[in-house]
């Protein structure tokens, strides 16, 4: 198949949010797009925001989600990294899904009721996805 369901995807939560990012964004030609659940954005003084952000060329063909919940305690550095990629010509639902759960620690339950929402947008077809 050559349709963009079939480029193989990144996902992880926490650190392996952050390392599916840095994945997809370091080899665009081997992924078309991350879930990116709950980064762990404070690794290393935020180098991979800051990679992102300092990164020249044209935008990558990504499609990127992106979440955290409310009650986590580096929340804030996500709207960060939302922001320079918004900065970056990515589109909010288009190809930027940028999700706030509501009530949600870092935990995998959290990330459990977000990952249908996160694989549907990273599929581009909902109906794939069971609830």
């Amino acid at each position: 198949r050559t349709d963009s369901t079939a480029v193989p995807k990144l996902a992880g939560s926490s650190l392996g949010g952050l390392i599916s990012l840095y994945g997809a964004w370091t080899r665009p030609s081997a992924f078309s797009g991350c879930a990116v659940l709950s980064p762990a954005l404070y690794w290393d003084d935020q180098y991979v925001t800051t990679t992102i952000a300092n990164t020249m060329g044209d935008k990558a063909p990504l499609r990127i989600y992106l979440d955290v919940g409310d009650q986590e305690a580096y929340a804030a550095l996500t709207v960060t990294l939302r922001d320079v990629l918004l900065s970056k010509g990515w589109v909010l639902a288009e190809d930027l899904l940028y999700v706030v759960g509501p009530g949600h620690g870092h935990n995998a339950t959290a990330w459990a009721l977000r990952i249908p929402g996160a694989l549907a947008f990273l599929l581009n077809d909902p109906a794939r996805v069971a609830p």
